[in-house]
């Protein structure tokens, strides 16, 4: 995705995930090539840290060393079970 649609993503699973049970997630971004230009890691990371500093997210941690993204503890919401969360979709 470009960066606009790479953000918007990122602020929709949120978003959700204020109504869904807490979780695990990994937000991948495209590695740099030498034609590529810069990646979505910088703009995505700041994105990322906002979320935490608004307590959407309660743990970021790079991926390792070979992967280019994120693995990020969603908060959520404690008290949503996954049923509830199959009901809201239709």
């Amino acid at each position: 995705l470009d960066r606009p649609h790479a953000e918007a993503s990122v602020e929709r699973m949120l978003e959700r995930s204020r109504f869904r049970p807490p979780r695990a997630v990994v937000i991948r971004i495209d590695k740099a090539s030498a034609t590529s230009g810069e990646t979505l890691f910088q703009p995505i990371g700041r994105q990322l840290v906002a979320a935490m500093k608004a307590d959407l997210v309660s743990r970021c941690r790079p991926l390792p060393e070979g992967s280019a993204g994120f693995w990020i503890e969603l908060v959520g919401n404690p008290n949503a079970t996954e049923h509830d969360e199959d009901e809201g979709e239709s």
